[in-house]
């Protein structure tokens, strides 16, 4: 079996493992070599395709049977250290699909398509270090979005070397389409300046994600965990800005000494001192990087309203994203259900007026009591959004789709109905259920091909007879010829759902209608950009800068 050359820790350009305590060193070694060992199996130019699959898939019998010599053995040393029922189990294995993913050499289509990649080849790597410092799953998301930051840097370094020596491109095929670039241009000595474009957005990408990741180190509650994680903030932002001046295709652009020990100094001063300082506000701005992360259209139109109603929008929504989160995450069935289950008794305590026991569930607490929201739309998301537990929602009844979309999308509408200030209780209900019904089918309609490849499809039975699709698979659907028969009759509905919504709002409040208006405006753009292109498009995914966000909302609240 042919050998391949493998890296050091010493050889990466950020810290592997350098500030965790001494005990923990060992198990951050054993899964780092495992993980380098296999990587570099992924990246052998002596291999082929076929050979590199082999090899992986010895590297994972080596681990499971936990006994191996030579090159394997990295791998049975990591599964003698953790049981099978350890997370790193499902951690390690993860890596192993990401390197899968590599030695097949698939470029991603779009941006989604990386991040999804990086949810494997990078985002394990900080859930296992959370892991064995026992932190909170809070850490998990932000920890997530900065190693996904950390994998893009990777490339980006690496751009050259990976097109030459691997004949792998990271950068997605949609934007170098975009920006009229070629996959031929990573191999001169130079960037062109179609190349330096998409470099220079997927860079800007790169910084939101950074950004939304500084909340991590308040959120650590070990001392080394959180120096090591400010360093690695510190040098990606250094790095990140050396990229942005530079020409990557000219020279590799790595972290330099100043940036190691300015690194070093700030965070130890800033984030590791001032922890206990910044820690509360940290715990509110997580939510709303949440909130900005997940749902970009829901954060514009929220950011005019007054401190107290923003920040009680936040944390409905981020309670949203946190269930939807559960639903749609890595873990086994029965873990799901014991954090739906949770959920509901830390429901039970807030309204039992007992403590709350997270984050999350203490500023529900706290505008439950401003607000008066009622806990039953609360279960109704809850049931909603577990409809696709244990298996994903397909080709629902009308029935089941109403129920559905009451639940994920009216509920949010009834509960901000009254935040905003709203007290009849007939509109409320009557608003929620048409305007969540349209701005859901939306949803739907906009991310049909996304659901599919997680083996959804929200369509309704009804409409995919009506329009002659005989398969239910999802991944079959989207490429039907039908496809746009059966989402342009959905459409009609929500044509429909918008309409009377926009209704119902003239009979509210001018200053209460606002928010709802600046969130309907930004969805029934998303729509119309849809219908004008034709129902049987479906990708890309129409895109509204912030601007044009910013613009909408601002629409709604000067009264147009």
């Amino acid at each position: 079996m042919k050998k391949v050359k493998h890296k050091r820790p010493q050889d990466e350009s950020f810290p592997v493992g350098k500030l965790v305590k001494k005990s923990l060193r060992p198990l951050v070694l054993a899964y780092y070599n495992a993980a380098r060992r296999a990587d570099d199996i992924a990246d052998a130019q002596n291999l082929t395709r076929e050979e590199k699959l082999a090899q992986l898939a010895e590297t994972a019998r080596a681990f499971h049977n936990k006994e191996a010599e030579g090159q394997f053995r990295a791998a049975a040393d990591l599964g003698k250290l953790f049981g099978m029922e350890n997370l790193a189990n499902t951690l390690f294995l993860d890596l192993l699909t990401a390197f899968e993913r590599d030695a097949e050499n698939r470029q991603p289509e779009i941006w989604e398509q990386l991040i999804d990649y990086c949810k494997y080849s990078a985002a394990p790597v900080g859930r296992f270090m959370l892991a064995i410092h026992d932190e909170n799953p809070s850490t998990y998301l932000p920890a997530e979005t900065l190693c996904a930051a950390l994998q893009i840097v990777n490339h980006i370094q690496d751009l050259k070397e990976d097109a030459v020596k691997l004949r792998r491109f990271y950068l997605p095929a949609e934007m170098m389409k975009r920006h009229g670039a070629e996959n031929s241009d990573i191999y001169l000595s130079f960037m062109t300046p179609p190349l330096k474009k998409v470099v220079g957005e997927v860079l800007e990408n790169v910084k939101g994600m950074l950004k939304d990741s500084e909340v991590l180190p308040s959120l650590i509650s070990s001392f080394r965990l959180r120096a090591e994680v400010g360093v690695i903030l510190s040098l990606t932002n250094s790095v990140v800005k050396r990229l942005e001046k530079g020409d990557v295709l000219a020279q590799r652009i790595r972290p330099s000494g100043w940036d190691w020990g300015q690194g070093l100094v700030q965070r130890l001063e800033n984030g590791i001192v001032g922890k206990e300082k910044n820690c509360q506000d940290g715990k509110m701005n997580n939510i709303k990087r949440m909130v900005k992360k997940s749902g970009t259209s829901f954060f514009w139109s929220m950011r005019l309203l007054p401190a107290a109603q923003r920040n009680a929008m936040y944390t409905i929504y981020a309670f949203f994203r946190h269930i939807d989160d559960i639903v749609d995450g890595e873990t086994d069935m029965d873990e799901k259900l014991e954090l739906i289950n949770a959920w509901r008794e830390e429901l039970d305590n807030i309204y039992d007026k007992k403590l709350p026991t997270t984050d999350i569930g203490r500023k529900i607490y706290k505008n439950c009591m401003r607000f008066k929201l009622p806990k039953e739309e609360f279960i109704k998301m809850i049931d909603s959004i577990s409809m696709d537990l244990p298996n994903p929602v397909q080709a629902p009844t009308m029935e089941k789709f109403n129920q559905y979309c009451r639940g994920v999308a009216g509920v949010p509408g009834n509960l901000s109905l009254r935040i905003f200030g709203c007290t009849d209780q007939q509109i409320i209900e009557e608003l929620a259920t048409t305007l969540g019904a349209a701005l859901q089918i939306t949803n739907i309609l906009r991310d049909v091909k996304e659901d599919a490849q997680a083996q959804r499809l929200y369509i309704p039975e009804e409409f995919l007879q009506k329009a002659g699709i005989k398969t239910r698979d999802p991944l079959s659907v989207v490429v039907d010829k039908n496809l746009a028969v059966a989402r342009e009759a959905l459409a009609k509905i929500a044509q429909e759902d918008y309409e009377r919504a926009f209704e119902i709002i003239k009979r509210i409040d001018p200053k209460t209608a606002r928010p709802v208006k600046a969130i309907a405006y930004i969805y029934k753009r998303y729509f119309d950009i849809m219908q004008n292109r034709g129902w049987e498009i479906i990708s890309p995914k129409p895109r509204i800068g912030r601007i044009s966000k910013l613009c909408l909302a601002l629409k709604a609240f000067i009264g147009k």
